[in-house]
């Protein structure tokens, strides 16, 4: 019986491991099983289709190419997004006498006065969300009851900072 298309595109290894099971259980009679039963079906299984393999092309071709299926993907989105550098940042004010500390969390009262609040957006996004996360924590301290919309997503943590020092 082939694989169900909707199992093999949708559900997790887990799911498709107890479905499998649940259908050679139902097609060999067999009970609900222990995980005891399960090794030894499991050893049955692995015996049985290494010997049917050996003596039928087909039966191993379609075994191999199930299992490239199962083969996780490696992700590259890294790879492919460009960071953002910040080379289009032009101050609006003169920097002299303010630090910026590229390494420690950004001060966001020092960004909005060298770059305004059009710029503050792309300035903040220069820092990694560890660094946000540090200069949120500082806002909400310096303004109980705030709190951006979620601490995960860096948009929501920019978005907040935004709101604190330059209020529409």
């Amino acid at each position: 019986m082939p694989v169900k298309d909707e199992i093999t595109t949708t559900a997790t290894s887990q799911d498709r491991a107890a479905e499998a099971t649940t259908r050679l259980r139902h097609a060999l009679h067999l009970p609900e099983l222990t995980a005891t039963e399960l090794k030894r079906l499991s050893l049955a299984i692995a015996e049985i289709a290494a010997e049917e393999a050996e003596a039928n092309a087909r039966f191993a071709e379609r075994i191999y190419a199930l299992y490239e299926t199962l083969t996780p993907r490696k992700r590259s989105i890294k790879s492919e997004v460009t960071p953002y550098l910040g080379e289009d940042l032009v101050p609006i004010s003169s920097a002299y006498g303010f630090h910026i500390n590229v390494y420690g969390p950004p001060d966001p009262i020092v960004l909005l006065k060298i770059y305004g609040k059009e710029q503050l957006p792309r300035a903040l996004s220069l820092f990694k969300p560890a660094k946000l996360k540090e200069a949120v924590a500082r806002l909400m301290e310096e303004y109980p009851g705030t709190k951006p919309k979620t601490k995960t997503k860096t948009e929501d943590l920019i978005d907040y900072i935004i709101k604190q020092v330059a209020p529409e």
